[in-house]
This record gives structure tokens, sequence and C-alpha cells, in this order.
């Protein structure tokens, strides 16, 4: 589960840069974004779910630290009336790119890496190597007794052999 806090985080640096993408947006312009945004990128699930009402709230905070501001009034023909649209305003630091999904391993400012092990001792770093190799013989015997349970099931399918 992600931390509430940690998906806030996203959710507006999300928003900020869908509202970075081209005109000025109504909120559920912004809501349909941030939902595609996250679903193309295969973030998890709770990434892209939120309410249109919890994108509202989020460009409400967003304008009281002012990140962004109201724009031009849009008509919505969905609802038969004129919406507030939101633009970001020069203080808005842009992301260029979608935000990383929460808890994901992003490159830090201190080592400029984005290496999970670069916290690892060497001893630490040797049992992750020892249990790497070990698995992938796992791995490996588990897909030849797989190829070779379907190999059985093709040859009694196909009448070369018969089942015991």
């Amino acid at each position: 589960m992600i931390p509430v806090e940690q998906l806030r985080t996203y959710h507006r640096e999300l928003a900020l840069h869908c509202l970075g993408q081209g005109e000025a947006q109504t909120v559920a312009d912004v809501h349909d974004s941030m939902i595609a945004a996250a679903e193309s990128l295969r973030h998890p699930r709770a990434c892209a779910e939120i309410s249109v009402a919890g994108v509202a709230g989020i460009l409400r905070e967003l304008a009281n630290r002012g990140l962004v501001q109201r724009g031009p009034m849009k008509w919505n023909s969905r609802n038969g009336r004129d919406e507030v649209t939101w633009w970001p305003t020069e203080l808005a630091n842009m992301p260029a790119e979608v935000p990383a999904a929460p808890g994901t391993i992003v490159p830090t400012s201190q080592t400029g890496s984005a290496d999970p092990f670069s916290h690892m001792s060497r001893e630490q770093l040797a049992a992750v190597l020892l249990m790497g190799d070990e698995l992938g013989e796992l791995v490996a015997d588990f897909v030849r007794r797989v190829d070779e349970i379907k190999a059985r099931a093709m040859a009694v399918l196909t009448g070369r052999a018969t089942y015991p």
C-alpha cells in the first residue's frame, strides 16, 4: 500500500505535469489527463484512483501555494455550463515528464544514481549475489519442468502418446 503522503505528492506533481501540457484546463480535463498518464505508464492502481473532487482539492491547494491560477471560463457541453479553467503560474516548476510512481527508486541528489544496492555493504552484496544465483537455478529448473509438462501434454493432445 502506498503511504498517503507519497500519493498526495505524486498527485500534485502529476497535476502540474498535466497542466503544463497545453492550454488552460478544467478540473475534469486535468482529472482525465492524470488518469490517462498514470494508466499509460502502468503505475500502481492507487495512482489512478482519484476523484474529480480530489483533483479540484489539489488545484485549490496549488493555487494557495501560488503555483496555479484560475484561467478563462470554458464551456462544458457535458454539464451544460461554463467551468473555471486552471493554468500554471510562473512560479510553478513544471515537470517535463510524468512523475515516477510512489515507491519507485529514483536517482538521489546525493549519489546521482538509481542503484538500489548502493547502501549495502560488501557482505550484503555477496549474499544478494549468492541468493540470485540460487534463485536463477531454481527458476531455470522450474521452466525446464514446465516445458516437459507442455511437451507431454502436446504429445497426448496430438495422439502421439497416452496419459499414464
